[in-house]
């Protein structure tokens, strides 16, 4: 189930938990978890490593939290993305593995209401193919990052986030014709 949050109340959720408030965490826990499980489990191998690096990630997030700064809306949500992120690469690294693909398919929970799971994971596969950059930049997007919140994240310019958009794009729909 997915749980949206205002501005407000997220910073007011923020405060709470800051304080140790457990029921202010779990308000935060369930806006943001369908998000980042669907973005850890879109670049994880298994889903056992996908679950593995999600809890991870929250363990950081609890531990992090007093020292968290709010910097306005769409900071916490970078600073989610951005622990979660530094946490697969940490993991792949600490297993040795070259970092894999679970098809969001298998994840009915979290399937895009407008495209069929097949295309889903058509597109999921085709993503995967882009440079590193304009597949992190694609998936981000995916997950409703708007361009400045996935410079912030990356640590890019919001025009090369832009651009890297446009041009994963076009890659995708040259890999899409390749395959048709």
């Amino acid at each position: 189930m997915l749980v949206e949050i205002t501005t407000t109340q997220e910073q007011a959720l923020i405060a709470r938990a800051r304080q140790g408030d457990e029921d202010a965490f779990r308000a935060l826990f369930d806006a943001y978890f369908p998000a980042i499980y669907a973005y850890v489990a879109s670049q994880a191998e298994r889903q056992q490593d996908a679950e593995d690096i999600v809890q991870n990630a929250f363990s950081k997030v609890v531990a992090g939290l007093p020292n968290f700064d709010y910097r306005g809306a769409g900071s916490f949500r970078a600073w989610l993305f951005q622990i979660a992120s530094s946490q697969i690469h940490d993991f792949y690294r600490k297993h040795k593995r070259a970092n894999g693909h679970i098809p969001l398919d298998s994840l009915p929970e979290l399937q895009s209401q407008s495209m069929p799971a097949e295309e889903l994971a058509d597109l999921n596969m085709l993503i995967d193919r882009l440079s590193p950059r304009r597949r992190d930049v694609m998936r981000l997007k995916k997950q409703g990052f708007s361009n400045q919140e996935i410079a912030q994240k990356l640590g890019l310019d919001d025009r090369t986030v832009s651009s890297h958009f446009r041009k994963g794009l076009k890659d995708l729909a040259k890999l899409y014709r390749s395959e048709t």
